[in-house]
């Protein structure tokens, strides 16, 4: 049986230790679950337009059907993708930016997933949003994953860039202890989804303008933890939130 991540290498997926280097912690979390008869949902399914270096549509899905071989797979995109179904994978169209889509989405499918994965937009709105609204449906017990999370949101809103991997200390991998080389702009770093998750892991208490105040009194409830690992990526996280 081949390991996750010789699998995200054979499928070319950005999880794969060349590149951001998500299967390591992913493997930690579900390596025991591997021969359970789960379901996982991924939102963000990729068909890259370069044929050659990234062959496979829904590269990620297909992954997860093989590391999870009596597993059910979902997988969600604003885009079209369902000719890219297999056996085990089904596919749905749908809009991480419309909570109300999203709603009807797992409403009209029955969805109750075990894992669910936010690798859609990466947009900080988007992954708020969706997390506000799709972690009611997670099974007890199951994880919801936000893929890359960033510490501190580089871009002005005009497009100008706040800091630069050089500003930190010359290593471009490494996670500054303070804010110091950093403007401390509120929207930039006060609003980020990592700075939701680590005030939760502090507080308890959620705080997101995207999120309804029924929605964020369900989720302090019901989140067993909260975990935030760094990628091999500067300034891209990924957080596992367990749920009771």
């Amino acid at each position: 049986m081949k390991t996750l991540a010789e699998l995200s290498e054979f499928y070319v997926t950005d999880k794969r230790p060349s590149e951001h280097n998500y299967v390591r912690y992913y493997d930690t979390y579900f390596s025991r679950a591997r021969s359970s008869s789960l379901s996982l949902m991924e939102i963000g399914i990729l068909e890259h337009p370069d044929k050659v270096n990234r062959p496979f549509g829904a590269a990620s899905l297909q992954m997860w059907a093989d590391y999870f071989p009596n597993a059910s797979i979902f997988g969600m995109d604003i885009v079209d993708l369902r000719h890219l179904e297999r056996e085990r994978i089904r596919i749905f169209v749908g809009d991480q930016s419309n909570p109300n889509n999203l709603n009807e989405v797992f409403i009209s499918n029955n969805l109750k997933p075990n894992i669910i994965i936010d690798d859609g937009s990466h947009r900080i709105p988007h992954q708020q949003l969706t997390f506000g609204a799709i972690f009611k449906y997670l099974a007890s017990g199951g994880f919801y994953v936000i893929e890359d999370v960033v510490q501190f949101d580089l871009h002005k809103s005009d497009g100008g860039l706040i800091a630069t991997p050089a500003r930190f200390h010359g290593d471009e991998n490494a996670v500054p202890m303070t804010n110091t080389s950093v403007s401390r702009n509120q929207e930039n770093l006060y609003s980020t989804t990592f700075s939701m998750l680590s005030r939760y892991c502090v507080t308890g208490s959620i705080e997101s303008p995207y999120i309804s105040a029924a929605d964020k009194e369900y989720i302090e409830k019901n989140i067993d933890f909260c975990n935030i690992h760094r990628s091999s990526i500067f300034n891209l996280h990924i957080a596992f939130i367990r749920k009771k």
